[in-house]
């Protein structure tokens, strides 16, 4: 469902950078980046020379062995690029009569964390045919469609250091974000973010009866 404008947003968002030496193949993980979440250690490899020493030119002779009278050693430590994300409400519905002269306001909110050791974009991504701008209409209470309009979506953005948000209601800085088609937050640095989508809409007097949906993914991206 996502797949062609997720192909476009990581276009936009990966650079190519040179790849780093790959970790090794280790407990039935393959090697090279990226398919390895176990923590592990690995120690291997020994090393036997004998040497006589050699007064007159003041060096060893190696008796085992090639080479310098030396056991050549080497650490190597590889850091996976990783990222832990939490998403709450992932479903939100709304049921309305569509009677108010004013208009009925409805208020969503979609709360997360992410936690990396890389900057990420944290991004929108609507699903197939759906648009973000728009609850989409489906059909009517007796399951036909004839023309009926979308309606209008409107959205915000906060975020903030930490993993522990506060709630919606305390937040002064939440920021407006315009789909296009997907919408994205940055997390400039490392570490722990909470960050929040608010979402809202406004049923008109008498809005036209039946079933509106919008499908839609959030996905994090490094920034390379």
């Amino acid at each position: 469902m996502y797949k062609s404008i997720l192909a476009i947003l990581l276009v936009g968002l990966l650079a190519a950078p040179a790849m780093a030496v790959p970790p090794p193949a280790f407990d039935g993980d393959p090697e090279g980046w990226g398919n390895s979440p176990l923590e592990w250690d690995n120690n291997f490899g020994e090393c036997q020379k004998c040497g006589l020493w050699d007064p007159i030119e003041g060096e060893w002779n190696l008796c085992v062995g090639e080479g310098e009278f030396c056991c050549e050693m080497t650490v190597e430590l590889w850091i996976e690029l990783h990222a832990i994300m939490t998403v709450e409400c992932l479903f939100h519905q709304f049921h309305s009569i569509g009677a108010n002269r004013d208009g009925d306001l409805f208020n969503f909110y979609i709360a997360g964390v992410t936690s990396s050791n890389n900057p990420l974009m944290v991004c929108m991504v609507p699903g197939l045919d759906m648009d973000l701008n728009y609850l989409q209409f489906v059909e009517d209470v007796v399951g036909n469609d004839n023309g009926e309009e979308d309606i209008p979506l409107h959205w915000a953005y906060a975020m903030g250091r930490g993993r522990q948000a506060p709630p919606p209601e305390e937040i002064e800085n939440w920021q407006r974000l315009i789909p296009d088609p997907c919408m994205c937050i940055e997390i400039p640095e490392p570490c722990d973010w909470w960050w929040y989508f608010w979402g809202w809409f406004i049923v008109v007097y008498h809005e036209d009866d039946g079933y509106y949906v919008l499908y839609f993914a959030i996905c994090p991206t490094p920034i390379l």
